[in-house]
């Protein structure tokens, strides 16, 4: 990785049962990635509002991501972590969290 281009992280993640909006036939999700290492966060994302596809079925949302890896990244194992919050459900069960184990090698 010492060309000077950046590498990516393409990440997965499912939604299931999200609530959806009664006048716009939506669902309102919002997302924030984090990356940690060493137990301690190395990034974080200003929450986003996510966009399904029209037709997404709201039940099942398979949605992805990609992570940009810079080289001031160190190399070493990293954790990613995606939350997904749904503003319309009930505030005891509006967020999920999936994460997932990488390593980077230089």
């Amino acid at each position: 990785m010492s060309s000077g281009l950046e590498d990516a992280l393409t990440y997965g993640y499912q939604v299931l049962n999200a609530k959806v909006d009664s006048t716009t036939k939506r669902p309102r999700l919002e997302k924030e990635v984090r990356l940690y290492r060493d137990g301690k966060v190395v990034l974080t994302d200003q929450p986003a509002p996510l966009t399904p596809g029209v037709g997404d079925d709201p039940k099942r949302l398979l949605l992805d991501g990609t992570l940009r890896l810079d080289e001031t990244l160190a190399a070493g194992d990293y954790v990613l972590q995606v939350i997904v919050t749904d503003k319309l459900a009930d505030e005891k069960s509006n967020t999920a969290a999936q994460w997932i184990d990488f390593s980077v090698h230089r």
